[in-house]
């Protein structure tokens, strides 16, 4: 009599590779980033009234003292205004990965079988689902 072995289990996961992957991986860490600033309601607080608080102190307080012949000083302000968001938004997002890193979420990553660049675009991802949400104002 013979007895018959069934073959070991492997514990290796098969290679993921492929644009629908790395989409579900970008997606995955998207989704955590909205989740961690939702649980943060005082940075969405800052990032909407930011921009608002900015109009009110350059156009109310320092609109007066300022003159331009053949224009008016808001439309140079809104712009203004408008690239500064965007730096902040740059500095947040720059400031959220540099935390990551710190507490060690990116060694984590680093351990999961997904690819490396879905970190950085789901962070930008997800920053760029909360742009409209500073620009609302």
């Amino acid at each position: 009599m013979s007895t018959q072995t069934a073959p070991a289990p492997t514990d290796r996961a098969a290679p993921r590779s492929g644009l629908a992957t790395w989409a579900s991986d970008v997606r995955t860490v998207t989704w955590r980033n909205l989740i961690k600033f939702r649980r943060n309601p005082e940075m969405l607080l800052f990032a909407v009234l930011q921009p608002i608080m900015f109009v009110l102190l350059f156009s109310q307080v320092y609109g007066g003292s300022i003159q331009i012949e053949g224009g008016d000083y808001t439309n140079y302000l809104m712009a203004g205004i408008f690239g500064q968001t965007v730096l902040f938004g740059s500095t947040f997002s720059g400031f959220q990965m540099a935390q990551d890193l710190k507490e060690g979420m990116i060694d984590r990553f680093r351990t999961l079988p997904m690819h490396d660049s879905a970190v950085l675009f789901g962070r930008t991802n997800a920053d760029l689902a909360l742009t409209p949400s500073r620009w609302s104002s």
